[in-house]
Order: C-alpha cells, then structure tokens, then sequence
C-alpha cells in the first residue's frame, strides 16, 4: 500500500467523529495496521471512527509512518544507517511503535540489503528486542511469504533469528 493514501485515509479519519460500537478501539486499531487490503482497510477506517477517541491515536500512528519513512529516505540518501537503528531502537508507544515496525517491513521487503545494512549494527541486546518486534509486525501483516522471497539465501545472525520466529 502506498504511503500517502494510508496518510490521507489517517488525516480525513482526524477530522470525523461519531459514537462508540461494535468493537473496542485498541482491536481495531491492531486489524487496521495488519491490514494490508486498501478497501479493507478503508472499511476499518470507517469503523474506527466511531470511536471519538480514536482521533489522537490516528495522528500518532500518521505521525510514526511519516517519521520513519523520512528517515528511510534519509538513509537512503546517505547510507548511514545510526538515525535509523536509533529510531527502530527507541520506545514510540505500543501502537506507534507497530506502526514503526510495519513501515520498516515494508520497506525491508524491497530493500534486502538495506535491511541487512541497518541490522547488522545492532548489538546482541539490540538484536533480540528488534527480532521481537520485528518478526510480530511480519506476522501481524500476514507478509511471511513475501519476507521469506525477498532474503532467501542470505544470512545474517538478525535475518536467521527472525525467520525462526516466524511460522
């Protein structure tokens, strides 16, 4: 799915309030950011604005996508890959920080040795709280299949530690 649709979709979401029902906030919330279907993800959005409360949750997820894909872009730019390790690293609450993890499988998806890049410079300590989160966000956008195509045969100690935490 392309970035500046899920954005818009988040902005016009801010704008919109209605009442609570159906399911609760933080459930629909997870479906939204595993959905990787545009209409079905539409359809989330649409119930998640049922939830008045759902508006500042909307905006920080907006916030962590475009963040990270900034800085994405950066490293892109200047192969250095600190900012970015940093920014993987750091604590960005539960649901922005998912949101920071499905960005960068997205990305990873398409840069292998981008990815490689990054991960290599973790620490131990680093690698098994990346892989945690990492391998969830994977799994939680059904994108098993595809990660597994894109790194198949390459090996790093993170690209084996994530493969085993995946079905």
């Amino acid at each position: 799915m392309k970035r500046p649709c899920l954005l818009g979709f988040v902005i016009a979401a801010l704008f919109c309030s209605g009442s609570a029902n159906g399911e609760n906030l933080q459930a629909l919330l997870s479906k939204f950011k595993a959905e990787t279907d545009l209409a079905r993800k539409e359809l989330l959005l649409i119930e998640i604005l049922q939830h008045s409360e759902a508006g500042p949750q909307l905006l920080a997820l907006a916030e962590k996508t475009s963040d990270t894909d900034r800085l994405l872009r950066k490293y892109e730019r200047v192969k250095d890959p600190k900012e970015i390790r940093a920014w993987l690293m750091a604590y960005h609450g539960e649901a922005p920080g998912q949101q920071v993890m499905y960005s960068f499988v997205d990305w990873a998806i398409s840069n292998p040795d981008g990815f490689i890049a990054i991960t290599d410079g973790f620490t131990d300590g680093e690698q098994k709280i990346f892989v945690e989160g990492f391998s969830d966000a994977i799994y939680q956008s059904s994108r098993e299949r595809e990660f597994k195509n894109a790194f198949k045969g390459r090996q790093t100690k993170v690209l084996s530690m994530t493969l085993a935490e995946l079905p």
